[in-house]
């Protein structure tokens, strides 16, 4: 390495470190560490800083006390109800409306126990949301996640996700690398799959479909209101992620004589629906695509019968010419039902099924 290079490095370095460093500085004059001897001064230090209103203070000393582990029981209990006291009152102070999220957020990082750190991040969450960081709420929510896989604000946590997902799902104001719909797909995706059962997860799985669907992205679409119905069967949104399930199937579909199968699951899905839901304000839309459905098997089968015709098998002409007559009669189809019947008419009585 060339000395010319290395003040450059050092500098970039200074740089990596500084935009790392935590925004909660230390209380002057009140030290990282401490000796045993040194607890009760600290404990009447942090007391005195307390009844003051200096939370950060008391919570600085008793942090430092805290870190020792030799200390007597009844010492060292005295010093976990300070730094209790002392950390709730500073997440109290953060907290308010009018204070910087980007503060709180780093109590994440203070060592305190596990309780008070993400009550504090989670409150900085919040707040990111009503300042409309959705963002920031979702990657502190994360990191929360990745330090405290089962901590006690989940609910907490799921709601706040819910908000920020659907709220960045909205906004098209995202451009080039900031783009504000992979940041909705991304919270959507982690709350639906990192807070399964959550208040308003319905919302968010619709909200996915929705989104897929526009992106014509139909198989993820179904797998999200397939997960809606089986995640959340009393959500008055089940009607219509079922109803919306054979839409996206027929959707999907480019060519009918290769995706039978698909079709006739989409048809016994709308008819069921339609047994399910009478009168629901979806049925129009169903009985349409339930037409649809016919419409395009009676094209598969008509194709199937002519081409039995062109390699002379009258069996397999008239097998299909029938069927496509009776999908076409379902779809209301009339110029199909005609050529179904020319079909079948070409065949001999005596051949025919």
């Amino acid at each position: 390495m060339t000395k010319a290079l290395l003040p450059l490095l050092l500098l970039l370095c200074a740089g990596v470190a500084s935009c790392s460093t935590s925004k909660i500085h230390r209380t002057p004059g009140v030290p990282a560490s401490i000796e045993p001897e040194q607890v009760p001064a600290a404990i009447e230090s942090a007391e005195r800083a307390l009844a003051d209103g200096r939370s950060q203070e008391a919570l600085d000393w008793m942090r430092a006390a805290s870190d020792l582990r030799q200390l007597p029981t009844a010492q060292r209990e005295r010093v976990q109800s300070l730094l209790e006291r002392s950390a709730d009152a500073f997440i109290a102070e953060l907290g308010q409306e009018d204070r910087d999220p980007d503060v709180l957020a780093d109590v994440l990082d203070l060592g305190l126990p596990r309780q008070l750190a993400v009550t504090g991040a989670i409150r900085a969450a919040e707040m990111y949301v009503a300042r409309g960081e959705y963002v920031e709420a979702k990657e502190l929510i994360v990191e929360v996640d990745k330090q405290y896989p089962t901590h006690h604000l989940r609910p907490e946590a799921g709601r706040l996700l819910v908000e920020a997902g659907l709220r960045l799902s909205e906004d098209d104001s995202g451009w080039w690398i900031f783009n504000s719909r992979d940041d909705a797909y991304s919270t959507l995706e982690y709350c639906a799959i990192q807070y399964p059962g959550v208040v308003g997860g319905d919302l968010v799985l619709r909200r996915l479909a929705e989104m897929y669907e526009e992106d014509e992205k139909w198989a993820d679409a179904i797998d999200r209101h397939e997960e809606l119905v089986q995640s959340y069967p009393r959500s008055p949104l089940v009607p219509f992620s079922l109803a919306r399930i054979p839409h996206l199937r027929l959707a999907s579909i480019e060519r009918p004589e290769y995706d039978r199968n698909a079709l006739v699951q989409a048809r016994a899905e709308l008819s069921e629906w339609l047994e399910t839901f009478p009168g629901q304000e979806a049925e129009p839309e169903v009985r349409a695509d339930l037409a649809e459905a016919a419409r395009r098997l009676a094209k598969s089968d008509l194709g199937i019968a002519r081409f039995y015709r062109t390699v002379d098998v009258p069996y397999g002409q008239a097998w299909h010419a029938r069927r496509a007559l009776a999908e076409a009669e379902a779809a209301g189809d009339e110029s199909a039902a005609a050529r179904a019947r020319g079909l079948l008419d070409d065949v001999p009585e005596e051949a025919r099924p």
